[in-house]
């Protein structure tokens, strides 16, 4: 990893926690928990790249854990998303990829829920590659990512959901393959 992918993940790391410690959920103090920073952590597996809006060129799965950050004060004028900072790596070795963003949840009656996620991705796959390649090409190292997501609230603390995210860098550099995942994923909210 080249020193301009290692200076935009610590950045997108830190503006990410530095967020949530530095405007915390209204009401919390020093003494309490964690909990007032964290609202939920999911995990689960994930199609890499499928062959939807878009080609196919990495076969595999992709692991994937997120945290989800309580929502700050900062954040309530924009319907009061969670910060969130996620991985993925590939079975395969191919992309993997580290993630940030701002995740929107609308909690229906019946334990249902949808969450919306926009931000951006740091990976390590392929930007470019020589004329004739056929591998996927990103065109670039930081991407945007808009995810969509559906589950069930099984009780006050456990989720099961179905994940879709997009990577891709709305072509902004010169390639733009862009790529898919779906998958299923266990949720713990604090």
């Amino acid at each position: 990893m080249d020193i301009i992918k290692k200076c935009t993940l610590i950045t997108i790391f830190a503006i990410t926690i530095g967020g949530v410690i530095i405007f915390p959920k209204s009401g919390s103090s020093a003494e309490n928990t964690y909990s007032n920073y964290l609202y939920a952590m999911r995990s689960g597996i994930l199609v890499h790249d499928i062959n939807m809006l878009g080609s196919s060129k990495e076969n595999g799965v992709d692991f994937n854990v997120e945290l989800l950050f309580q929502s700050p004060e900062l954040l309530e004028c924009i319907w009061a998303p969670h910060p969130h900072l996620g991985v993925a790596i590939h079975s395969q070795g191919e992309t993997n990829q580290i993630y940030s963003g701002l995740t929107w949840e609308k909690l229906f009656k019946n334990n249902l829920f949808m969450n919306i996620g926009l931000g951006l991705s740091l990976h390590d796959g392929n930007q470019v590659c020589p004329d004739g390649c056929h591998e996927k090409e990103l065109g670039c190292a930081l991407l945007f990512r808009e995810a969509l997501e559906a589950g069930y609230q099984l009780n006050q603390h456990h989720t099961l959901s179905i994940i879709f995210f997009h990577i891709s860098n709305a072509r902004l550099c010169r390639e733009n393959d862009g790529m898919n995942h779906l998958g299923i994923r266990y949720g713990y909210s604090f």
